[in-house]
Order: structure tokens, then C-alpha cells, then sequence
């Protein structure tokens, strides 16, 4: 069996350069794999002529205790780790591997789980209440999931920046682990990636090949720091490296209390007692006759919905809505204005001394308000708003409050 400790998550971003990186402080993973399949039948026959076998449906709900870091969101959106500021853009066109090392309790390797090319379609920050450990949540979708076991058990990355001297065709030797052949296709090549001035090519087989003999990959076409991205599957990984890395310098987890709550006008929001701000995109994602594969990745929209739970003491939030002052005598929720915004900045611990990251909504506009009222309980002040507009951010100074 595989314990929880030995399911063992990264991400390796498609486009760019940055490298496999292994998740920290992930609850779940919940992955969907519809693999649509159609029943064929016809006139005189009684049963199945067969099945056609369509594209899988792949999609991934994957749940993750806040720990004040942003490598995740920038391992989505395909960024470099020293990217300070993300926005919902960021994710059109970005895709990444998901995959898990699984160990038996015995101490054996099972094997890999990998679902291939997989998009963001929506995440989301929950703080439930105000004694909440703060949890993300993001979903992905995709159309492939591959099963590594016995002898190609291992799915290994390799990385190689071309030189000058390199040039035009590169030689790369891969022994350490040596590929293993895939035992569809007899091809030991998963994927060659070239990044070239920041644009990504996956390369076909005619540009590439591979030597069981001397376990050279040879590149053609190659100019000085290209960088050549290479997925393949092996009996063993990468000797003296560990396979799964873990985070002991974020915090365990980051709760309600380490955050403060602002009004993009600059008013703390007192007496919440949950926030929660979810993200959805429209995805835009062509395939082409003559193949499985996504060839063109886009959004076509983005919804941001923010929802906050309140005690009733003041009215102060549906005052900023109406943009009026502290006790104006008759707020019509008619006149509400529709670009009310929203930052929440996350610290390492109460004292809010650290600032890790923080998010910002503009573009907010009123959609719900709720306020009920029952026999035992204080009464509840729930507002929920929407829009399109959101950021990610390591620089305070780019959340103006």
C-alpha cells in the first residue's frame, strides 16, 4: 500500500526553463480521468460492435495548506521562481506536468503517476474562519495520465544549456539514470523540449535522436544557450539526488490570524469571520484533426468572486460600497458602485511582522447580500462581489495599502 507520506508531488512547468519542483504542504489530490469512450452498435448485430475510443477527460482538484510562499502559482503560470508579481494573464497560455513518486510501505518504488500537460482552470484561497488554517485549492484539466512501473517506474528530467561549441548539433549523454524504451512505441525519448530566446518548441522525433548503444540523445539545429529539456523513464533515478524535497523553511501553515484584510481605499475590515476569493477560468483549448494533443492554449475569461462573512455591528463595508461616509443616513443598494476592490496581505505568523505575499482584486462590483437573522445566533452581514481582475504579489509596495 501507499502510505500518504510516500506520495511524493511536483510540477515541472512546460514553457521556459524552470525546474521540477517538488509541492509542499499539499492536503490532496483528487485527479478525474473520464476516459469517453463511445458504444458502437449497429442494425442485425446484438451487442457492441466495439468502442471508439475518444480523447480523455483529465481533471485535477488539488488542496494545499497556505504556507506563505507564491512557488506554486508561479510553477503554474510557468514563470521563473524570482518572479515577484503574477497576474490572471499569466495563466492563458501555461501548462505543467503534474506528477507523484509512489513508495510502498516496504521501502519499494511503485512507481510514477503522471498527468501531462495539464492547465489551470481555476483556484482558490479559503479562510474559513477566525481560528482557520488558510487552504488553496487549485483545479487542473488536462487529457493524459500514464501509469510508470516496473522497469520505466522512474520519469526523469534532465536539463542541458548548448555552448559554443556545441553548435549546430549537441551531443548529450544520459547514463545516469540510462533511458529505458518505452514498450508501446520502442522510443526512449518522452519528450525533447528546446528553449530558444524564451520561446518553447517540443521537438519531433526527426529532429533528435537517441543512442541505446553510447545513451547519447543528439540534437540538430541547435544555436549557443539554447536550452534542451528532456523527459524520459528509467529503472532507477538520478544518482545522489533525492527525488522528493522537502520544505522546512516556510511555515507548517499560516492561519486567519496572519492576515490583514483592506479595502483597496485602505479600510481594515473589522469583524470578518471568512473570506473567501475563487478564481474561474473559461478556457479556450484547441485540438486538431490528426491528433490528440491541445495545439493552442488560451483563456477567454476570468471570473473573480470574493465573498466575505461578517458579523453585524457597522456598515462600513456597504458604505465603501456606496462610497459614502461613516453614518450616511440611507444607503440604496441600487447605488452601489461597481469598482470596489480588495487586498489581503499574508503574514508568517500574528505578529505581522513578515510580509510574505499579499493578493489584490480590482473591478469588484456587488452581486449578493445576505443578511440573516436567527432565534440564538448574532446576526451575519455576508456580502459577495464579483470581477475579473486579480494579482499575486512578493512587492508590498505594488498592493498600495
Amino acid at each position: 500500500m501507499i502510505h500518504f507520506s510516500n506520495y511524493r508531488p511536483k510540477l515541472i512547468p512546460y514553457l521556459g526553463t524552470v525546474d521540477p519542483t517538488s509541492l509542499a504542504r499539499v492536503q490532496s489530490i483528487d485527479p478525474t480521468v473520464s476516459l469517453n469512450r463511445e458504444k458502437i452498435e449497429e442494425l442485425g448485430r446484438d451487442g457492441a460492435v466495439g468502442y471508439k475510443k475518444g480523447i480523455p477527460n483529465v481533471t485535477v482538484r488539488m488542496t494545499q495548506y497556505e504556507h506563505g510562499n507564491m512557488e506554486i502559482y508561479k510553477l503554474l503560470a510557468n514563470k521563473p521562481l524570482s518572479t515577484q508579481t503574477l497576474t490572471l494573464s499569466d495563466f492563458r497560455i501555461s501548462m505543467v506536468d503534474l506528477l507523484a513518486y509512489l513508495q510502498k510501505d516496504d521501502g519499494s518504488m511503485l512507481g510514477t503517476v503522471w498527468y501531462p500537460k495539464v492547465r489551470i482552470s481555476g483556484f482558490g484561497i479559503n479562510i474559513g474562519s477566525p481560528d482557520a488554517m488558510i487552504e488553496r485549492t487549485f483545479d487542473l484539466v488536462g487529457e493524459g495520465f500514464k501509469i510508470l512501473q516496473g522497469d520505466n517506474r522512474y520519469l526523469i528530467y534532465k536539463s542541458h544549456t548548448v555552448t559554443s561549441d556545441e553548435v549546430p548539433t549537441v551531443t548529450i549523454t544520459l547514463d545516469d539514470p540510462v533511458p529505458v524504451a518505452n514498450p508501446d512505441t520502442g522510443e526512449y525519448m518522452l519528450r525533447v523540449l528546446r528553449v530558444r530566446a524564451g520561446e518553447t518548441k517540443e521537438l519531433e522525433s526527426s529532429e533528435y535522436s537517441y543512442s541505446e548503444s553510447t545513451n547519447e540523445l543528439t540534437v540538430s539545429n541547435v544555436e549557443e544557450n539554447d536550452v534542451i529539456r528532456i523527459l524520459y523513464s528509467a529503472s532507477s533515478y538520478i544518482s545522489g539526488e533525492e527525488y522528493f524535497e522537502l520544505n522546512s523553511t516556510d511555515p507548517v501553515v499560516i492561519s486567519a490570524d496572519s492576515v490583514s484584510i483592506y479595502l483597496v481605499s485602505g479600510e481594515y475590515i473589522h469583524r470578518l469571520q471568512s473570506v473567501t476569493i475563487d478564481v474561474a477560468f473559461e478556457r479556450e483549448d484547441q485540438k486538431e484533426i490528426g491528433s490528440s494533443e491541445v495545439v493552442l492554449r488560451g483563456i477567454k475569461s476570468q471570473t473573480v468572486t470574493v465573498s466575505l462573512g461578517r458579523l453585524l455591528e457597522t456598515w462600513s463595508i456597504e458604505e465603501a460600497m456606496r462610497d459614502k461616509p461613516t453614518g450616511y443616513g440611507i444607503i440604496d443598494v441600487q447605488q452601489f458602485k461597481d469598482n470596489m476592490g480588495l487586498v489581503v496581505k499574508i503574514y508568517d505568523n500574528s505578529l505581522k511582522q513578515n510580509f510574505r505575499y499579499g493578493i489584490k482584486v480590482t473591478g469588484l462590483s456587488p452581486t449578493e447580500l445576505r443578511n440573516g437573522a436567527s432565534v440564538g445566533n448574532y446576526t451575519g452581514a455576508d456580502n459577495t462581489l464579483e470581477g475579473s481582475s486579480l494579482i499575486l504579489t512578493e512587492d508590498e509596495t505594488v498592493l498600495g495599502v
